[in-house]
């Protein structure tokens, strides 16, 4: 009976080996794929190629909106957002001159709330922030002013997005 077994397991084994080494969409075409030539030499890129100025912008923080990590900076004209989605797991906003203006969001299982932030986008034509939660399968969406705007839910796997403008979203799906 082992005997069996071992040999039913390895013909098993060899026809998935043989489906996954056969190409099913053979009528599929790649599409093309432009590379574009950085200016790189030897040493690098130098920062000045590609800015003319760096600021420093001394983030205020205290006991409300203490970051932890830096995951994603969203500079706008009037304010700068700040994402942190390991440590403290909350997005806020500042001033130009780094004051705190106040936190969006909470984190919690609630219906205005988000399990985890997995990434973040501004469109400043609605003036709104667009929180991706993957735990949830939700887009929270959220005013200038910290206010709950809404929530949409969606049934496919998305690991990025960036606001087109004007309430349309693009998405890197999986």
């Amino acid at each position: 009976m082992k005997r069996l077994i071992k040999y039913y397991s390895i013909l098993v084994l060899t026809a998935f080996i043989i489906a996954c080494g056969q190409n099913q969409n053979s009528n599929i075409s790649m599409p093309d794929i432009t590379k574009i030539q950085l200016p790189f030499d030897d040493e690098g890129m130098k920062m000045s190629d590609v800015v003319d100025s760096i600021s420093y912008i001394c983030l205020e923080t205290d006991t409300t909106c203490l970051i932890g990590q830096i995951d994603k900076f969203i500079p706008l004209d009037t304010i700068l957002v700040v994402v942190d989605k390991e440590i403290a797991m909350s997005v806020y906003l500042f001033k130009q001159n780094g004051q705190f203006i106040r936190r969006i969001g909470n984190q919690g299982g609630g219906p205005e709330e988000y399990l985890a932030i997995e990434d973040v986008t501004v469109d400043p034509q609605t003036r709104e922030i667009i929180l991706l939660d993957l735990r949830s399968k939700r887009f929270l969406i959220y005013s200038f002013e910290g206010n709950f705007v809404k929530s949409i839910k969606f049934d496919f796997y998305v690991y990025g997005i960036e606001s087109l403008g004007g309430g349309k979203l693009a998405g890197y799906l999986s």
